[in-house]
């Protein structure tokens, strides 16, 4: 039904990796498959993207002005470096696309661990990290 209703081709060629990954066994620590395409079908392509891209977003890189790793801590000029490297389209409604992102349960918003930290900074959840695979490049 998903790829019936959908002209997007990097969301068939998600779900067909989806159905592949179930068949040969390689999604076995994933949702069921049916949960994971019910997911992407109410996700525009470019959450979908954010959503890989999150996934793939080293924490320990420097920031721009940073001559050391950060680390685990999501440091505000390492986020504000990953935001601006999205599409300045996406970057227009970030908020709105990463609460969609949130809701479907593919990242979760760090939360109360950090001093000073002030929400709005996102991880990928171990869900989106099993199913990276399947996600569209772009």
């Amino acid at each position: 039904e998903a790829a019936g209703r959908t002209k997007e081709a990097t969301k068939l060629q998600a779900y067909a990796r989806i159905l592949v990954g179930a068949a040969t066994g390689n999604l076995s620590d994933a949702p069921e498959p049916e949960a994971l395409i019910a997911v992407l079908a109410e996700l525009s392509v470019e959450e979908v993207v954010i959503a890989r891209a999150l996934a793939l977003f080293k924490r320990d890189q420097p920031a721009p002005d940073a001559a050391v790793p950060i680390g685990r801590v999501v440091d505000e000029r390492v986020w504000q470096h990953f935001a601006h490297e999205l599409p300045e389209a996406v970057r227009r409604n970030l908020t709105f696309h990463l609460k969609r992102l949130e809701r479907s349960g593919l990242i979760a918003e760090i939360t109360g661990a950090y001093d000073e930290y002030t929400g709005g900074q996102y991880e990928p959840t171990p869900t989106l990290l099993r199913i990276i695979d399947c996600l569209p490049t772009g």
